[in-house]
């Protein structure tokens, strides 16, 4: 899927990202209306956060991922589990949370994170890094021993991996599930450029 670059465009809104609300609506697009779509998010998100504030670079660096994601599984049947969770904000939109979104981070608006509380496609409550992988790996193990078929999905970015607790997940994934399915979302970032041996 081709990233779009020329952020600001004329028209506010597309007529696509007024159709989706739901990510069942995805499966409706064709790659090049996606396309589009992801282009219109961006702009959105821009245009959103500029009042208000937020973590504006982890999410225009997710468009094409979320989208990709919702287009391929069905939540809330199948988990995703983000790490850093600031980075879902793409992930409210295209789940039924569009209307609200110029309320992130504000009194009485959308949470900055990830919330179960919030929406049932939200199934882990995950602030800042390091918890995802565990978690995500605990999920899995849930699902084995009740015979479900659901997919877990953990999208963790490069600066998940400075936390022993995601070493660990990573060391016992093999033992303990058959089925676990993990995205490395490196940018090369943290809050700052990464520096030391695992970095490099």
């Amino acid at each position: 899927m081709a990233i779009h670059n020329n952020f600001p465009r004329s028209n506010p809104m597309s007529r696509y990202l007024e159709m989706v609300d739901h990510p069942s609506h995805l499966k409706k697009l064709t790659p090049e209306q996606l396309a589009e779509l992801a282009g219109d998010i961006r702009q959105e998100l821009i245009e959103g956060l500029a009042k208000n504030g937020g973590h504006l670079g982890p999410n225009l660096g997710v468009v094409e991922l979320s989208i990709a994601l919702h287009r391929v599984f069905e939540t809330p049947k199948d988990k995703f589990v983000w790490d850093v969770s600031h980075q879902v904000y793409v992930h409210k939109i295209l789940t039924g949370r569009r209307d609200r979104f110029r309320t992130i981070r504000t009194t009485n608006g959308l949470n900055g994170f990830a919330l179960r509380t919030e929406s049932e496609h939200d199934c882990y409550g995950a602030g800042h890094a390091g918890t995802a992988l565990s978690a995500a790996l605990g999920m899995c193990a849930a699902r084995d021993q009740r015979k479900g078929d659901e997919h877990v999905v953990c999208v963790f970015g490069d600066a998940a991996l400075t936390n022993g607790i995601s070493f660990e997940a990573l060391n016992n994934i093999k033992c303990t599930t058959k089925r676990f399915i993990g995205i490395l979302n490196d940018n090369e970032w943290s809050i700052a450029k990464n520096v030391g041996a695992i970095a490099e």
